[in-house]
């Protein structure tokens, strides 16, 4: 199934960034599988639905996406269609828009999490709460969509049924930052070793999304 083939894929990138940050491995994939469809080659290999933001200086690859507005008068480099939703007055849009577009998946991953870490205070204090973090994420914004925190806790419920058991990554903290670290990896019966970089390979400035 293209979830097992996409956690499996990216499950390395997922387990680098939860030993320099704390936020759950799961949590990682999680979202990457939903902002993506578990599509393994998005776009712009963005994995996490990321905006460019008025501060991105970097690449950006147009991207067609649905937004839940206030407004009807919203603009967007494209416009396919704007609907008022008979349920709460707020306004469907089906658009094309910018978003950050990043040379290998590595940068999309770190990308997000500096993003996390900048924008959306909230969740990154309670990073290491699977829960907690998503219902977090949400309520500050991270997606215009309803419902988001409650589907981002299914996919993490299938990320976890897949995985077995939940992963972990020890993090050692001094003074709030990260150290570089060795985590010890089961894989197929077989324990592999993996050296991973510190916190110094997130991007020194992240926009906000």
């Amino acid at each position: 199934m293209a979830i097992d083939s996409f956690i499996k894929k990216f499950r390395p990138y997922a387990d680098k960034i939860a030993a320099q940050t704390g936020i759950n491995a799961e949590s990682i994939l999680a979202q990457a599988g939903l902002e993506t469809g578990w599509n393994e080659a998005p776009k712009g290999w963005n994995f996490f639905g990321i905006k460019t933001g008025k501060s991105w200086t970097g690449a950006r690859v147009l991207i067609r996406t649905k937004e839940v507005l206030s407004s009807p008068n919203v603009s967007f480099p494209k416009v396919y269609s704007v609907k008022k939703r008979a349920s709460d007055g707020k306004y469907l849009y089906d658009v094309d828009d910018w978003f950050r577009s990043y040379p290998s998946p590595a940068e999309s991953f770190a990308d997000w999490a500096a993003v996390v870490q900048r924008s959306f205070p909230g969740a990154w204090a309670v990073r290491g709460d699977k829960a907690k973090f998503a219902a977090a994420l949400a309520s500050g914004g991270y997606a215009t969509g309803d419902g988001y925190a409650d589907k981002l806790l299914s996919v993490l419920r299938s990320v976890e049924k897949r995985l077995g058991a939940p992963l972990t990554a020890a993090v050692e903290a001094v003074k709030g930052k990260a150290l570089p670290l060795v985590a010890m990896l089961a894989a197929g019966g077989v324990l592999a070793l993996f050296l991973l970089s510190g916190p110094s390979d997130l991007p020194a400035k992240a926009a906000k999304r």
